[in-house]
């Protein structure tokens, strides 16, 4: 999936998913039974090192290391 190390994975709502990022400045989205990423979320430009879910919501957010927040 990525390409260098992970930093962080978070759960997502049911459980059957996860979110992980990266170096690669991605985060990722998995499917947790079959171990394959079904997306990849883009946009930052340095690496991403910190995930949040809102179950409520069902938003991801993610920090790179400059500071910027995306959702």
């Amino acid at each position: 999936g990525h390409n260098g190390p992970v930093y962080q994975c978070v759960p997502l709502a049911g459980g059957s998913r996860l979110a992980s990022c990266g170096w690669d400045n991605t985060v990722r989205v998995w499917d947790v039974e079959m171990a394959t990423p079904l997306l990849t979320l883009r946009g930052h430009t340095t690496m991403v090192s910190r995930l949040a879910h809102d179950p409520a919501s069902g938003l991801i957010y993610s920090v790179c290391s400059m500071g910027e927040l995306r959702r």
